[in-house]
This record gives structure tokens, C-alpha cells and sequence, in this order.
């Protein structure tokens, strides 16, 4: 299932994330997060099962300093779904796939909203 996630940089991000015709669920992490090492394997099935409804992005919290600044990311993980290039939800620490699923699902994903 590797792969399934797409890598986002600042130099992509609004490109990928604002500029995307579906919800977007981007979680910010960091390597030495152990919440983020046990989320990620959830991430990466749920970009597989959801991918005709949304689009999953990962943030290296660590290297994309701006972009956790300018979500003012204070913890990890943290996990943002944009809808229309805006905020929509949010979510801090391990979810689980029932939860994320409800977050991309109440946004209108799916419906053309």
C-alpha cells in the first residue's frame, strides 16, 4: 500500500492541497512521533479505500517548518481536511480509521458538494 499518500512540500502544497476538486485530509507528522509512526499505516489504507472521494497528504512537520506555522500546528499528529482550499476540520493524535473516515464524509465527500 506504499505510495498511496502523496508527499507535501510548501513548494506543492497549494497546488495539491487548496487547488484539489475533493476534500483533502493532510496530516502533519514528525519522524521521532510514535502517534505518527502508529497513524500512518491508517493514512495509507484509508488514501487506498477513499481515493475516488479524497486525496491524503502527508507534512513532514519538521522540514515544512512554514507550512506548520501557517496552519499553527502545535502538536502531532495532526491531521487537516480541506475542503474548497479551506479549513474545514481538524483532529489531534491517533485516530482511528472510523473517525477519519467521518471527517472526510461530513465535508460532503462523495456528493459533489
Amino acid at each position: 500500500m506504499s505510495g498511496a499518500t502523496i508527499d507535501v512540500t510548501s513548494h506543492n502544497f497549494d497546488q495539491i492541497v487548496l487547488g484539489a476538486n475533493v476534500p483533502v485530509v493532510v496530516d502533519f507528522w514528525a519522524s521521532w512521533c510514535g502517534p505518527c509512526a502508529r497513524l500512518a499505516p491508517v493514512i495509507e489504507q484509508l488514501a487506498v479505500t477513499m481515493k475516488e472521494k479524497a486525496i491524503f497528504a502527508k507534512v513532514d512537520a519538521e522540514t515544512e517548518e512554514t507550512l506548520a506555522r501557517r496552519y499553527s500546528i502545535s502538536a502531532l499528529p495532526t491531521l487537516l481536511l480541506f475542503h474548497r482550499g479551506k479549513v474545514v476540520d481538524s483532529a489531534i493524535g491517533m485516530k482511528s480509521k472510523q473517525e477519519i473516515e467521518s471527517l472526510v464524509t461530513k465535508c460532503g465527500a462523495g456528493s459533489g458538494t
